[in-house]
């Protein structure tokens, strides 16, 4: 437990050299493009996530499996799968690009398509060569990895900051992508090569009907999550999904926690398998409460003052303001659920029963497309925001009682997630409601109360010394 507990600081640590950053600039950037503008680029953005999915095939999540329970094999499975994923990736690129121009987007629209999708596939391929390094358990390369795309970004925003227009930040997307894509692939072929490729019809296609449950239920979870944008935009106007993103900008960055941490779990969940012996336990509590306390922390903060977020909009009206403020409250209640449940959901995932989770997903995201298809016409963004919730309680609560039914593991895991939601919901609602009754206050200040409340309770309650003490086990 000690070596996971030091690959996740790294891991973590390496993500906060960048990923702060760049919410920062992307905010910036909203607020010089307009709304507008940037409303239509998400829509976009947001459909090539789906060409993302696809073009991987949960091929990633294969290799770290697979190289995590045989090591030995990394290199046939590389030989295995690298000519199947860069043809499904140029064939996922083109597809995606005809569907946006049968779904209306054309002109400049279908060139911006056209770079977010590239951007896209080339994401896919980082995340299939990342995968070598994270089933063979080298989570502090992994770590340098996971943040050198962005980071190349980063640097081309800042040196053509003065030219900033849509198209640029498209270019400029598409190609730290690509950049990034060529250094972690010479990389990879460097640690783990020379690969002898090979593709045969047989194989490959045996292969990707293997694959396909996992990836019709991440393709599912994606379209879930993202649908809501594309939605906005078609049936209430890129504006008011300008102003949903202003919201849901925090809460992406803030769930791409899970996806930072959860992978390492992902593959000591697959090692271990679901039997609940003691080392099942001590992993699956360790990483219930790594998943769920930090993140527990920000939504926290965005549900009690959510205007902290939005101080970089300096050309945004107060109405507008209130309206991204009022998203993000309710995305924060959905960002909650995420964070205590998702763990669920990742063990079932790691031990063969993507099927249940298929059906999990795919009940959620049914409930999201017939309130956002009545409620987006009518309430724009607001409707937008609900929708996700009711989509990830039905996620996790039928994670979670799928799992107490398969694997029953000792108490405190079953009982956990309902003491911290109940301190969450404690904290949140007395704080928000005795807000009013207050003088104002300096911006930061309630959310800071917050999280000190709900760290003081988390401590009284012995929480915080269960984390401790499996931590170091």
């Amino acid at each position: 437990m000690k070596g996971l507990r030091g690959d996740l600081l790294i891991t973590l640590g390496a993500h906060l050299l960048t990923k702060p950053l760049w919410l920062i600039i992307d905010n910036l950037i909203q607020d010089r493009l307009g709304h507008e503008v940037y409303g239509l680029i998400g829509a976009l953005h947001s459909f090539a996530l789906w060409a993302n999915v696809v073009a991987d095939w949960s091929f990633s999540y294969y290799i770290t499996r697979q190289v995590a329970q045989a090591p030995h094999q990394l290199r046939a499975i590389a030989s295995e799968t690298l000519l199947p994923k860069l043809f499904l990736s140029s064939l996922t690129w083109g597809a995606f690009l005809l569907l946006g121009y049968l779904i209306g987007y054309a002109q400049q629209h279908l060139w911006w398509l056209a770079g977010l999708l590239a951007y896209q596939i080339a994401l896919a391929l980082i995340q299939y060569f990342r995968s070598f390094f994270q089933g063979i358990q080298l989570f502090r390369a992994d770590a340098f990895l996971g943040n050198a795309e962005k980071l190349v970004i980063i640097l081309l925003i800042l040196s053509l900051w003065g030219h900033i227009s849509g198209t640029l930040y498209v270019g400029v997307l598409a190609s730290g992508g690509l950049i990034a894509l060529v250094g972690i692939a010479a990389w990879a072929w460097r640690q783990f090569g020379p690969w002898h490729c090979q593709m045969e019809a047989a194989t490959t296609s045996t292969l990707l009907r293997r694959l396909m449950p996992y990836t019709l239920l991440v393709l599912v979870s994606g379209v879930n999550e993202r649908i809501n944008q594309v939605l906005i935009e078609r049936l209430s106007g890129p504006y008011e999904n300008g102003l949903y993103l202003g919201a849901y900008r925090w809460f992406g960055a803030s769930m791409m926690y899970l996806w930072i941490v959860l992978p390492i779990f992902y593959a000591r969940f697959a090692a271990l398998g679901h039997q609940p012996t003691p080392m099942l336990w001590r992993t699956f509590l360790m990483g219930q409460l790594t998943a769920a306390l930090p993140l527990l922390a920000v939504t926290l903060v965005m549900f009690v003052e959510p205007d902290v977020f939005l101080i970089l909009f300096q050309h945004s009206t107060a109405p507008e303001i209130f309206k991204m403020a009022s998203v993000l409250q309710i995305l924060s209640l959905a960002g909650t659920l995420n964070a205590t449940f998702n763990i669920y959901s990742t063990h079932i995932t790691a031990n063969h029963r993507e099927r249940v989770s298929l059906g999990i997903t795919g009940l959620s995201l049914i409930a999201n497309l017939l309130w956002s298809w009545w409620g987006i016409p009518r309430y724009g963004a607001m409707a937008g925001g609900i929708g996700l919730l009711v989509s990830y309680s039905i996620f996790s609560v039928g994670h979670y009682l799928f799992f107490q039914r398969w694997v029953r593991l000792a108490r405190p895991a079953g009982t956990l997630p309902w003491r911290l939601l109940g301190i969450w919901l404690g904290t949140g609602l007395s704080l928000h409601l005795l807000r009013p009754y207050v003088p104002p206050l300096p911006k930061g200040l309630w959310g800071a109360a917050a999280v000190g409340v709900f760290g003081v309770v988390l401590y009284l309650m012995g929480t915080l010394h269960l984390w401790r003490r499996v931590s170091r086990l």
